[in-house]
């Protein structure tokens, strides 16, 4: 995983870095490869501000969240794309089951119906 950081009109911190990389260890377990992500941090008067874009093969997510502190804002934000990424996943599962899909229905329906023909007279 591959991560950017962009801090908008303040100082740069390893910290803060740091922090977000072990927070982001949650999208892991998504398997989404190759993977970048991108985090701007800026800071408006009292409110802290931190804004993730995940850019994976198939997949581009972003999100953005406010806090008191940029540690409770990038909380807010993971919080946000495992939300997002957890529902991708779960359609792509559903998806992918013949059990879920319009055919999967079908013959399980055709199993339960029984199937009766006509008998057809021959005229002569």
């Amino acid at each position: 995983m591959k991560v950017s950081c962009q801090f908008k009109s303040l100082q740069w911190s390893d910290a803060l870095v740091d922090y977000t990389e072990e927070k982001l260890q949650k999208v892991k377990k998504f398997e989404l490869k190759p993977i970048q992500v991108h985090v701007t941090y800026s800071a408006e008067r009292h409110r802290k501000s931190v804004e993730m874009h995940i850019v994976g093969r198939d997949v581009s997510i972003s999100g953005r969240a406010y806090g008191e502190s940029f540690n409770e804002a990038v909380d807010r934000v993971v919080g946000k794309l495992t939300r997002q990424l957890s529902k991708r996943k779960q359609k792509i599962k559903d998806h992918k089951s013949i059990e879920q899909s319009r055919y999967g229905k079908l013959d399980r329906l055709n199993a339960q119906m029984e199937v009766v023909t006509p008998e057809v007279k021959k005229a002569g």
